[in-house]
């Protein structure tokens, strides 16, 4: 563990490697150093997976929307999964994301940014060291670049190759998404609701409803959580602008994790210095001294930052009031948005951790009602979905009582919304937007 250091808010005593000084959480205990070494040496030679104008391009969205509105639909897996990184699979998530928006466009008449969960959500915090599996007592699974799904002791050792292999694949997946991105608006490309029909298998009149010709995004962002500190440290590069920048050219925007977000340790140490858009996820756990240090820290950029509440319906009337008067107080620049999801979890009779969509919608009703008293605004949306035909999520209690197994089930770790709920869920919440 490193020696606590004490964060500054002057950027002269930031560096691409300060956050080092800093105890650090969540981070992979590689068994061969040198190993690490090499390959953390070969990412810092690699190019970047975007381009600093991309970058910007998100930033001056985002600063667009809190001075004149708009909406943010942030949308995704929970983790990616390496087996995924294909074009057909890549050109069904982009759709998926662009026909929410499409929808959420349309019902709100407001414009909608799209942010995905995407091209490099290859890795997780996880709440308990190890995890009971198959009658073994195993390490949780963290995420494809840093060790295998398989249920073996082995499989779960930290393996550093696949954080060069997690480079890759996001980098082939960013191609990919401007690819699908490029067939979305090409006036060429045939009604997008036959696409779809094609794509999704969806009849063609389930898709007319949704009026995909009009009110359609032309753009989606990717983004990851920042949580993989020595990753994110060699795709950070020092951009040639006046005055000189770093910018961290694994992806467009960054968010900053409920589990990785103490005050005194590396990830917001490391957040503090560069010049992407950043978000960060506060729970009802979050105290008003940890708040008032994140505006003070991260309000400085030339983008508002981005606060994901992820409180619980239970918590939003107890919290969400203090965070907005902290905000106001601050006077800084931040776009709020509801993640519903995190708050809403719960273990079905046979084990399975699910989601209940009707605490998921008073979730973020009772929050959007809390920002319009007091005169706040609440922009956004943050859901881990799938366009798949899973079950992993659940309507109600009555459901979760009398649920059997959950199948089929394939994410590596939190339960998504599937296809036809995500559709739907969002068809509920534009009636308050």
């Amino acid at each position: 563990m490193r020696q606590k250091a004490s964060h500054h808010n002057t950027l002269k005593q930031w560096s691409v490697d300060s956050w080092q000084r800093f105890p650090v959480k969540q981070q992979p205990e590689y068994t061969d150093p040198q190993h690490l070494a090499e390959v953390l040496k070969h990412l810092e030679a690699v190019r970047g997976c975007v381009h600093e104008e991309a970058i910007s391009s998100l930033g001056e969205r985002l600063c667009k929307i809190h001075k004149h509105g708009g909406l943010i639909l942030h949308a995704g897996d929970c983790a990616e999964r390496f087996q995924d990184a294909t074009y057909e699979y890549s050109q069904a998530k982009v759709w998926h994301i662009l026909c929410l928006a499409s929808l959420l466009s349309h019902r709100s008449t407001k414009e909608v940014l799209c942010i995905g969960r995407l091209a490099g959500q290859f890795a997780k915090p996880r709440s308990q060291l190890y995890s009971l599996e198959d009658g073994l007592q195993l390490p949780t699974f963290r995420g494809d670049n840093i060790h295998e799904v398989s249920s073996s002791y082995q499989a779960r050792q930290p393996d550093p190759d696949r954080l060069l292999l997690g480079y890759y694949l996001s980098q082939l997946m960013m191609t990919d998404v401007t690819a699908a991105l490029c067939e979305w608006n090409d006036e060429q490309t045939p009604q997008r609701e036959q696409t779809c029909v094609k794509i999704f298998g969806k009849d063609r009149a389930s898709w007319s409803r949704y009026d995909l010709e009009q009110k359609r995004p032309s753009q989606l962002f990717c983004s990851h959580e920042g949580l993989l500190l020595s990753y994110e440290q060699c795709l950070t590069r020092l951009a040639h602008s006046t005055p000189p920048r770093h910018y961290n050219y694994s992806t467009h925007l960054l968010w900053l994790g409920e589990r990785t977000r103490s005050l005194k340790e590396g990830h917001l140490e490391y957040f503090r210095g560069i010049h992407n858009p950043v978000a960060i996820k506060l729970s009802a756990q979050t105290q008003k001294n940890e708040l008032k240090e994140y505006l003070k820290v991260l309000g400085n950029k030339p983008y508002p930052l981005t606060i994901i509440t992820r409180l619980g319906k239970k918590h939003v009337a107890s919290t969400l009031p203090w965070m907005i008067d902290m905000v106001k107080q601050a006077r800084v620049p931040v776009l709020w948005s509801c993640d519903p999801m995190h708050g809403s979890t719960h273990r079905t009779t046979q084990g399975q951790k699910t989601r209940l969509i009707t605490e998921m919608l008073e979730e973020f009703e009772e929050s959007f009602l809390i920002h319009q008293k007091m005169k706040s605004t609440l922009s956004g949306i943050h859901l881990e979905i799938t366009h798949q035909q899973v079950q992993e999520c659940l309507k109600d209690h009555h459901e979760l009582q009398n649920s059997s197994i959950l199948k089929p089930y394939t994410s590596y770790c939190d339960p998504r919304l599937n296809f036809e709920q995500s559709f739907d869920f969002i068809d509920q919440l534009a009636s308050y937007l």
